[in-house]
């Protein structure tokens, strides 16, 4: 787990940020496809949690609002 965290804290800021827009991309497809039937609405956390962690508050809240956008599209 330490190895993963250090790896993942050696990246720059925007690529944390493109890889939580892409995971954000890929589960609201994937929440899109899978219809009301298969709940995976936890799994808009990921992107959020990794913005939040490895980048500040700010960037975290600003996930967790396109997260919100893709959850209502979705539904």
């Amino acid at each position: 787990m330490v190895l993963i965290f250090n790896y993942i804290s050696s990246f720059r800021k925007t690529t944390i940020i493109g890889i939580s827009v892409i995971l954000l991309l890929l589960i609201g497809y994937l929440d899109f496809v899978t219809g009301i039937e298969v709940s995976i609405s936890i799994f808009y956390l990921l992107p959020v949690a990794l913005c939040s962690w490895f980048i500040n508050k700010w960037a975290g809240f600003i996930i967790a609002i396109f997260s919100s956008v893709a959850l209502y599209v979705a539904d």
